[in-house]
């Protein structure tokens, strides 16, 4: 049976086999033409910020975005406050051009917290109990694991007679070091560095 000329696709001329290929390629045609035409409003039920996607049926349906990003009706993706984690940086994708100036603080780096202070002990008296002196940190550590190494020097050379006994308290903002003397001398600075974690 013939095709209706309304349409608008060619029907074979008479029996020739010749024409069918062509036949065939208009109707192609036309059907691609069809798909085309049908416009995304055509799809109900969608609302704002929805993407058309296939479910576990196959079928097109309308969805929002759900997880750690979100999409506005203009097309713009966000990604979601907090939602990058470290799986997700590329390794070495981070320089320091990337970073802000200010960013990074020292106590966030490994083993590189490093802080010295000094303080003068004057006039300790020689064959006396030993004393404790108190060394405060500029900026407190974030725990109390840090290395302390310490030594005492006079102006001329060590300072002979006092000696550092031991630390006695390692608190985040502060280390106390006992030092006592066997003399002479009396007078010394007490040099202090804290490695941190």
């Amino acid at each position: 049976m013939p095709l209706s000329a309304s349409h608008g696709i060619p029907t074979p001329a008479g029996s020739d086999p010749a024409t069918i290929p062509t036949h065939l390629k208009a109707m192609a045609d036309k059907i691609d033409s069809e798909l085309d035409a049908i416009a995304p409003s055509q799809i109900t039920g969608a609302v704002a910020g929805q993407l058309l996607i296939a479910n576990a049926s196959g079928v097109i349906i309308a969805q929002a975005i759900t997880g750690d990003a979100s999409i506005s009706s203009s097309g713009a993706l966000k990604i979601g406050t907090a939602k990058v984690d470290t799986p997700e940086i590329k390794d070495s994708a981070v320089t320091s051009a990337k970073t802000a100036d200010g960013a990074v603080i020292r106590r966030h780096i490994p083993k590189t917290f490093i802080q010295t202070k000094r303080i003068l002990i004057i006039n300790q008296p020689s064959g006396g109990s030993p004393v404790e002196h108190s060394v405060t940190w500029d900026t407190p550590f974030p725990n109390t694991s840090y290395t302390v190494v310490a030594s005492l020097l006079n102006t001329a050379t060590t300072a002979v007679g006092l000696r550092i006994v031991r630390f006695t308290t390692k608190l985040n903002a502060s280390v106390k070091v006992l030092v006592e003397n066997t003399g002479p001398e009396t007078s010394a600075t007490l040099s202090v560095m804290a490695i941190g974690d």
